[in-house]
């Protein structure tokens, strides 16, 4: 297993009398290459994006982010860590995973990376 690494912070409100607590969490993505996902585990449960290769492209395929890890923008990171990734390896990728696909039309840079054999490149 590779291990990516990433810091992320926010601002976390506890109002305990007018006290004001700042929390800072580092949260490790895994890329599980036996079962085929990028997996982010926080106590007992896993966030997760699946990925499937076809020669030089990545597939994602979908992402899981269980209720109680919601909001904190650990969906975001999985699909920034999968398509870094892909990019560091030069595979191409098709997304067939909505979460993704709304990742990407925010960042529309990565739409260099789609393989055309599986995806019409959108105007951006």
């Amino acid at each position: 297993m590779v291990a990516n690494w990433i810091t992320l912070s926010w601002v976390e409100l506890l109002r305990n009398s007018v006290s004001l607590f700042f929390c800072r969490m580092e949260i490790k993505v895994v890329n599980n290459r036996k079962n085929g996902q990028f997996e982010v585990p926080l106590g007992d449960e896993m966030a997760h994006l699946v990925y499937r290769m076809r020669k030089k492209t990545m597939f994602m395929m979908h992402t899981t982010v269980p209720e109680s890890m919601g909001g904190k923008g650990i969906g975001s990171l999985l699909a920034r860590t999968a398509l870094e990734y892909a990019q560091s390896k030069r595979y191409k990728i098709a997304v067939l995973c909505p979460f993704v696909a709304a990742y990407v039309k925010k960042h529309p840079e990565w739409y260099d990376h789609y393989d055309t054999e599986y995806h019409r490149i959108p105007k951006h």
